[in-house]
């Protein structure tokens, strides 16, 4: 816990260089004659945080403040429900789906967002249909 709040405080390297990669992505997208959107999407430890500490939000607004110039930024901190109704799957989950579809289900997670771009590639809808086959509940 100790070393995530490190890496995820507003003036780390962690943070200070992904700021500089959206900058770098955002102007390529934009010479290209394209836009480019950020979207800061809380993690279930973010939510967590937030329903624990009065202090969260302004940690998660001096986070989230960075917005590439000319590019679309969108927070969805405040537009998420509570930690364990709806979570987005990404970092560890991305190794295996099913088995961070069972993680989440454990946590007590309601509704989980899972990412295409894990089912990208040769068998991609083999693997997301094997995947919906256990994850998906009534």
């Amino acid at each position: 816990r100790r070393i995530r709040t490190g890496l995820l405080s507003a003036d780390s390297e962690a943070v200070r260089v992904s700021r500089r990669i959206f900058d770098a992505m955002a102007a390529e997208a934009i010479a290209d004659g394209k836009r480019f959107a950020l979207v800061y999407l809380p993690q279930h430890a973010d939510l967590v945080h937030r329903e624990q500490s009065a202090d969260y939000d302004d940690h998660w607004a001096a986070l989230t403040a960075h917005c590439p110039e000319d590019a679309l930024c969108v927070d969805l901190y405040d537009d998420f429900p509570g930690a364990n109704e709806i979570n987005a799957m990404f970092g560890i989950q991305m190794a295996d789906p099913a088995a961070g579809a069972e993680q989440m289900k454990e946590l007590g997670v309601g509704r989980a967002m899972v990412p295409a771009f894990f089912f990208a590639g040769d068998g991609g809808l083999d693997r997301l249909r094997q995947f919906a086959e256990v994850a998906i509940t009534d």
